[in-house]
């Protein structure tokens, strides 16, 4: 619970799917400046699919920086850990709005702490959030957060659901795949403080 110390972010061989937790307004951090390396990718979506991946990766720079909420696909080459990065400050906000795209979104824990899947909400438009529960079954997003395991690993995906076994949590420092399978308005998803 609450706020985690650190970080000393470990990281696998190859590419890391990670997220800075940090409140990086008004910066423009770029991938040797966020994490230490210049193959820093993010992701833009390009709609709905039903077989693989939609859309494209790019490359992390100034002008396309790291933003905190952001998850990234970063490739270390000479470091075993990610940059601690405590010369900026943690997002105070009680909590944090992530903007999606419909098909796949590559998301990051914007807190130092732990949060549970099925504590975000999702908002649809400008309508009231409704719990992650409830946009699930009316199938707004998957019920579902997946991460690389890395070259260490196989390069597979593992995904946990809210309510599953384990329970999904969005770990600081991550980055996760999330899927969109609507594509009639807008939705973000509303990640809770850490208690």
């Amino acid at each position: 619970t609450g706020e985690i110390e650190g970080p000393k972010v470990g990281l696998l061989t190859g590419y890391n799917m990670v997220g800075i937790p940090r409140d990086l307004s008004g910066t423009a951090l770029d991938g040797i400046s966020a994490f230490g390396s210049v193959s820093s990718y993010g992701w833009i979506s390009s709609g709905l699919t039903t077989d693989e991946n939609k859309g494209k990766f790019v490359l992390v720079n100034s002008t396309n920086p790291v933003k905190c909420g952001e998850g990234y696909f970063t490739n270390i080459d000479s470091n075993d850990t990610l940059p601690a990065l405590e010369d900026y400050s943690d997002v105070t906000a009680t909590s944090f709005k992530i903007g999606l795209k419909p098909g796949w979104n590559l998301i990051s824990n914007p807190y130092g702490g732990n949060v549970k899947l099925i504590d975000m909400k999702v908002q649809r438009v400008n309508e009231s959030p409704v719990t992650w529960e409830e946009a699930t079954n009316n199938k707004w997003l998957n019920n579902a957060i997946y991460y690389y395991n890395g070259s260490d690993w196989g390069k597979t995906y593992f995904f946990e659901s809210a309510g599953g076994s384990p329970d999904a949590i969005l770990i600081p420092w991550i980055g996760y795949w999330i899927y969109v399978g609507k594509d009639d308005v807008t939705y973000s998803i509303i990640i809770p403080k850490p208690e």
